[in-house]
């Protein structure tokens, strides 16, 4: 279940750099 909610949090956590990066640029 941890290692669940921690590959969650990595594609959470990706999705947002990506939103971020695509904002910005």
């Amino acid at each position: 279940r941890k290692e669940t909610v921690l590959d969650l949090a990595k594609f959470v956590d990706k999705g947002v750099q990506v939103k971020l990066t695509g904002g910005r640029q």
